[in-house]
This record gives structure tokens, C-alpha cells and sequence, in this order.
């Protein structure tokens, strides 16, 4: 009788942490979307360019637009730079950094915000 009792109260706070788990999961998947290969391939050259020191400005900035156009939105976008992190010049990239690289890249490159990503970030208030 005591073990039967002990189940009982085991059974569903392990159904409770079952749950939890398959919601958090859930989320963090969804936040979390695949990265185009138009996306990736863009960064990709976006990242061959911030390292290139002959370039100038422009052509640095000319090699950057491409990805702003290739990504969907600006999750992709973020997805992608941190995936690639360097297409803007880091080792690493948090979320953080992706939004604020997403500022200064639609500031710069795109101020009409017409590109996707550009776009989308500015009606999500990423550029406000």
C-alpha cells in the first residue's frame, strides 16, 4: 500500500516535469528557425567580405546588402549571423549582438528599410 501511495504522488509530478519539458522544447524550436541556404550562402560571402582588408567601404558594404535581401526576415537573419558569426566579424554571436548588428545593418545598408529582413526587424520594433 505504501509504494501504491508513493506512485500516485510520483506519477504526476513526473507527468507535470513530462510536460514542461516537451512545452519548453517546444518554444525554444520554434524561436530557434532553420537558416535558408539563400540565407546561408549569403552570409557566407558576407563573411569572406569582413575579412578581406583590400576592400574598401563601399565594397564592404556592397558584399553585406545581399544577406538583408537572401534571409526572410530578420529571425532568419539572426539565426543565420549566429550560426555564422563571421559574417560580422566575431567568433561568437548572442542574441544580443545579432539585434544590435541588425540595427546597424539595416541603418547603414538599408534606411528605406525595403529589404526582408530590414523590413520585418523595423515592424517588429527592432529598429526603434
Amino acid at each position: 500500500m505504501i509504494a501504491y501511495g508513493m506512485r500516485t504522488k510520483i506519477a504526476p509530478i513526473a507527468i507535470s516535469a513530462l510536460v514542461g519539458l516537451i512545452f519548453l522544447s517546444g518554444c525554444s524550436s520554434a524561436k530557434e528557425q532553420a537558416v535558408s541556404s539563400a540565407c546561408n550562402d549569403a552570409l557566407t560571402k558576407q563573411a569572406a567580405a569582413v575579412v578581406d582588408t583590400s576592400l574598401t567601404a563601399e565594397q564592404a558594404n556592397n558584399a553585406e546588402r545581399p544577406a538583408l535581401s537572401a534571409c526572410k526576415d530578420a529571425a532568419e537573419w539572426m539565426n543565420g549571423v549566429k550560426a555564422n558569426p563571421s559574417s560580422v566579424g566575431f567568433t561568437t554571436v548572442t542574441q544580443d549582438t545579432a539585434e544590435s548588428n541588425i540595427i546597424t545593418a539595416c541603418i547603414m545598408l538599408d534606411s528605406a528599410y525595403s529589404t526582408p529582413v530590414c523590413a520585418d526587424a523595423n515592424q517588429r520594433g527592432l529598429l526603434d
